[in-house]
């Protein structure tokens, strides 16, 4: 099952997890980032960029922490595109967000939500789309103040994702 959620509430303050040594850069891939920039070594990044940038037509942009020169934390945020029915315009989704399993628990990705991103659509609603079985992405989120307002469910079909529940 998949479940939605919202920003709704103020978030948790939590320390900034960028820390020395560490900074979080936003970028906007483009064509030709992706095609010809794109780091090859890591093929599902390629794939995930590419994917997103054709399907939001652009309207996509990735917020990456760096430790040092590896990223060690990276979220995409889109505008309203076709796969998410639900959203209205001016609203962003967040997801996917990927953190190194060693920088786990170390309060990242409710940094990069609340004081980060928030900053770059402070009028925008944000959702997420999260598994009912991915409890620890669960938990960052609603540190950052998002809370499960229903559920999901994605079509066969060009794979869009409409509001089933509350």
């Amino acid at each position: 099952m998949m479940c939605l959620y919202r920003c709704t509430d103020t978030p948790i303050r939590v320390p900034d997890s960028a820390g020395e040594g560490r900074r979080v850069v936003r970028f906007k891939p483009t064509v030709f980032h992706v095609l010809m920039k794109e780091d090859r070594r890591n093929p599902s990044l390629w794939l995930r960029n590419f994917f997103w940038l054709c399907v939001t037509f652009g309207r996509f942009y990735v917020y990456a922490v760096l430790d040092g020169d590896q990223v060690i934390h990276s979220s995409c945020v889109m505008e309203k595109c076709y796969k998410f029915r639900f959203m209205k315009k001016g609203d962003i989704h967040v997801g996917p967000v990927e953190t190194v399993t060693r920088c786990r628990g170390q309060g990242i990705l409710p940094h990069v939500l609340a004081d980060v991103i928030r900053k770059d659509f402070p009028d925008a609603g944000m959702y997420c789309v999260i598994r009912d079985s991915n409890t620890a992405s669960q938990k960052a989120f609603a540190k950052a103040g998002f809370t499960r307002i229903g559920t999901v469910k994605k079509t066969k079909m060009l794979k869009m994702y409409h509001r089933c529940g509350h």
